[in-house]
């Protein structure tokens, strides 16, 4: 019988997955909403459906003789349709039950299944006194979409209309992948970049291979470790994670899947690794990850988004002049547009969205003052 993998959503970002798929000999199956959805002729066969309709999923892959090793849904909005189809055909790499996923996904049912000393309070009528700045957020929301930073005053409003209101907690933000199977195997991490002073959009990331990590992501690995056994979680997982300037860290959320294909496609092949999918494709089917073995340059790697209309050219520019004032090698090495791409704005969907990522590469980790100030010049030209 075939060896398959379904992919829900193949997209650009989804290329990197549906390419190692396709190097391991597995038939690639991809659905999309969008029927010409960038990874179309790279999959052996593709389906113009959603990637939430499970029903529809069902209904093509039942009528054929395959056997599906893995279904590949790097997003939320697909977990719950991940989660069904795997329980349907018995998949068997290790991984969360649908029963667990959705606790997961949802922001107050998480805080209460999987409680621990690395989780952020929610606040309530009780304990909203003890603290003075608060994020709040949607209870079923994911990415920084409706995260805002509210007063004390409004954190009261929220609390009783639906809305996750939790402290604000200051510190640097990273963002850890890995698979639970016999043992637990920690990918790349990134270090995120923000600017506070506006929104919770992530301005960019550094990679962080496993020689770069800091001391402090080194000790909250272990301790995550220990969360991950206590809640006995199996399969791809990914945590945001807060660690405080005093060295505590803190889980701002964690999902059962990977992080977007933005940290763990494009900006590892900048680096020249192997992506996270063809990693977990390689774990999970008993095979050797070679992704362990490839050594660790003294550079480092990440992107850069821009929020409006930049030619690369003036990019590389703007990027060799501030590599001259910081004093080490900084330079854009590769672009990527999603402009236009449909967001949802307010509860609107718009199209009329401007989104660049511009990959670098550094002969040292830019420090936090400097990223934002070199995002700044990139997104005001």
């Amino acid at each position: 019988m075939t060896k398959a993998v379904v992919f829900l959503g193949i997209g650009y970002l989804q290329i990197e997955a549906i390419r190692a798929a396709s190097k391991m000999g597995f038939y690639t199956i991809g659905f999309d909403l969008k029927p010409d959805a960038d990874g179309k002729d790279l999959v052996d066969e593709f389906f113009n459906i959603s990637g939430i309709n499970c029903a529809a999923i069902l209904h093509v892959v039942f009528q054929k003789n395959i056997d599906i090793r893995f279904i590949w849904a790097n997003n939320d909005i697909f977990i719950e349709t991940r989660c069904m189809l795997e329980e349907y055909y018995n998949v068997e790499h290790p991984r969360v039950g649908l029963g667990i996923a959705r606790k997961i996904l949802d922001k107050v049912a998480c805080k209460k299944s999987f409680s621990s000393d690395l989780s952020i309070p929610i606040i309530n009528q009780k304990n909203v006194s003890s603290y003075e700045s608060f994020i709040t957020k949607p209870a079923n929301g994911s990415g920084s979409y409706g995260v805002r930073l509210v007063d004390k005053v409004k954190a009261v409003e929220l609390i009783e209309t639906g809305h996750v209101v939790e402290p604000y907690i200051r510190g640097e933000e990273f963002g850890l992948n890995c698979f639970v199977g016999k043992n637990i195997t920690w990918f790349e991490s990134v270090k995120r970049y923000f600017n506070r002073n506006n929104d919770f959009v992530p301005r960019g990331t550094v990679l962080l291979s496993p020689a770069f990590e800091p001391e402090g992501l080194l000790k909250a690995k272990i301790k995550l470790e220990k969360f991950i056994k206590d809640s006995d979680l199996k399969g791809p997982l990914k945590f945001d994670l807060i660690i405080t300037n005093s060295g505590e860290p803190f889980i701002i959320e964690f999902s059962p899947r990977f992080h977007g294909e933005i940290d763990t496609s494009l900006v590892l092949k900048i680096a020249k690794k192997p992506s996270i999918a063809e990693r977990f494709f390689r774990l999970a089917s008993g095979q050797v990850d070679y992704g362990k073995l490839i050594a660790d340059e003294k550079k480092y790697y990440g992107y850069i988004s821009v929020f409006r209309r930049i030619s690369i050219e003036k990019a590389k520019k703007i990027v060799a002049d501030f590599s001259c004032k910081i004093g080490y090698e900084l330079s854009i090495v590769d672009f990527f547009d999603v402009s236009g791409s449909v967001s949802v704005e307010d509860g609107e969907l718009s199209t009329a969205s401007i989104k660049q990522y511009f990959f670098y590469a550094a002969s040292k980790q830019i420090s936090d003052i400097d990223f934002i100030i070199l995002s700044d010049e990139l997104n005001n030209v």
